[in-house]
């Protein structure tokens, strides 16, 4: 279940965290579709949204595994 935690960031911080999804793609599409229509979009009607394992970031530590730093 762990593999499923997905961190997230919309325009470089407006708006951000956490997603449950199998997949790095399934996780961006949920984190779309709940920001569709936001104020934050650019002129073209997208944001810029960035997702990444919740094990890949800063947030983790190989030290403490059950412990994710979210900030």
């Amino acid at each position: 279940m762990m593999e499923r935690i997905w961190m997230y960031s919309v325009n470089e911080g407006e708006a951000g965290g956490i997603v449950l999804a199998a997949t790095k793609e399934e996780a961006e599409l949920k984190v779309r579709n709940k920001y569709k229509g936001w104020s934050g979009m650019d002129c073209t009607g997208e944001a810029e949204i960035k997702v990444w394992s919740a094990f890949c970031g800063d947030g983790y530590s190989a030290k403490d595994p059950d412990v994710i730093e979210v900030y």
